[in-house]
């Protein structure tokens, strides 16, 4: 859950069958940087690396299979030898190779994941999830009699040890910067900005981020990874609302429009084409200098007083920055002088407005 809105994931769970020793880790998709990512923080995690690992039939890890023969995909090759291990695979529908760790992907989602936690991030929540998991290690073997985390210890022993070298779980490919300042990745389009249309750029895939970096391999710009399909992905939409401005007629149809809050959506409906201009021009400069929330709440006093004119918004938010804006404080002096109390005496003002009659 997130923002306390159900969300679809995926889990990775791998079980050491001498100790029932389990470790999870959540992603919200299966891609071969999920997959690799996960196991390369669980081998961190435990200290090693077991020597073989069975896997049920992963597209993440297998390219494709040709007359019963798997092909891995070079990602996962590479990863397997850097770390050493053999992989095996399940065969399909033989649920009897993989009953340990069915039951204990059953044991985990019944555990901790009934009710549905939030999950604000995936990255952080995934290292709370490993102590998690050693602390249930703790518990009584269930047919041994010792506990889980001894018997892993015992098991660690057997392990293969880590590369000293560390493994960068990424993908580099180069891509072409559409005309609108946005680049394809998977189904979605990533915001590059408007500076870099029609270059290419390199992107570098992870498992919870996209980088996107010029020619020299320097960072332009980093998003979430979104795994849902036919987004668009953007953290600020200023650099794309000069292109925006100059199709207005278009407006309505573009995500910015479709990501306003409903009060700048009927707003800007209204408007003429003229006057739309005028007001995504004052929306661009308060965006510039302060948040949506700031121009929203400038918005809603101009709705207030039943007017329309963008002009009129620009002047509500300078008075907004007026009165709002710092202050500068007059120092005084520490301590104050004293000074003697002064009585009021009008007499000689009474005295002079008479010489003033006569």
């Amino acid at each position: 859950m997130r923002g306390g809105k159900d969300v679809k994931g995926s889990y990775l769970v791998l079980t050491l069958p001498y100790s029932n020793a389990g470790y999870m880790q959540i992603f919200r998709g299966e891609t071969t940087e999920c997959l690799l990512q996960g196991l390369k923080d669980i081998f961190k995690h435990i200290g090693g690396v077991p020597r073989e690992i069975c896997f049920d039939n992963l597209t993440a890890a297998v390219a494709f299979r040709k007359n019963k023969d798997r092909i891995l995909n070079e990602s996962f090759e590479k990863f397997s030898a850097h770390y050493k291990f053999k992989a095996k695979f399940c065969n399909p529908a033989s649920g009897n190779e993989k009953g340990n760790v069915e039951n204990k992907v059953g044991y985990f989602r019944r555990n901790y994941f009934v009710p549905i936690p939030e999950i604000p991030n995936i990255a952080e929540y995934n290292k709370h999830l490993l102590r998690i998991c050693d602390k249930d290690n703790e518990r009584i073997h269930y047919h041994k009699n010792q506990k889980i985390c001894d018997l892993l210890e015992m098991e660690t022993n057997y392990l293969i040890a880590l590369n000293i070298n560390e493994y960068e779980v990424a993908k580099y490919e180069r891509r072409k910067v559409n005309k609108y300042g946005f680049v394809d990745i998977d189904t979605n389009k990533y915001s590059v900005g408007t500076k870099f249309q029609l270059q290419e750029v390199w992107i570098k895939i992870t498992a919870h981020k996209i980088f996107l970096m010029d020619k020299f391999k320097r960072e332009i710009a980093s998003h979430n990874r979104v795994y849902s399909r036919n987004k668009y992905v953007n953290t600020s939409w200023i650099e794309h609302l000069p292109l925006i401005i100059k199709k207005i007629n278009s407006l309505e149809y573009t995500d910015f429009f479709q990501e306003l809050p409903k009060i700048w959506k009927e707003y800007l409906l209204k408007l003429q084409s003229k006057d739309r201009k005028k007001a995504l021009l004052v929306l661009e400069k308060i965006l510039l200098n302060d948040s949506l929330e700031i121009a929203t709440y400038v918005l809603q006093g101009l709705i207030n007083a039943e007017l329309e004119d963008p002009d009129i918004l620009l002047l509500n938010y300078h008075k907004y920055k007026d009165n709002t804006g710092p202050r500068d404080e007059i120092a005084l002096s520490s301590p104050l002088p004293k000074i003697d109390k002064y009585e009021t005496n009008l007499e000689i003002y009474n005295q002079l407005i008479k010489k003033k009659e006569e």
